[in-house]
């Protein structure tokens, strides 16, 4: 999944790319590459670095 993560840090949309990289590897949907993609270690720190919305539908909880 070297491929996706240079996607995220490139700014390539991955969501057009996907069903491309599917087709490549022989999987029957885009939603089976990503099953896989999800199991690869980097892919959280990656995703991490470039979410810009997960803080303001989760904040951080604040205790006083």
């Amino acid at each position: 999944m070297f491929r996706m993560n240079n996607w995220i840090a490139q700014g390539v949309d991955t969501n057009v790319m996907l069903p491309y990289l599917s087709r490549q590897l022989g999987h029957k949907s885009p939603d089976e590459t990503f099953y896989y993609y999800h199991q690869v270690r980097d892919s959280f720190r990656i995703i991490q670095e470039k979410d810009s919305l997960s803080a303001t539908v989760l904040p951080e909880v604040r205790i006083r």
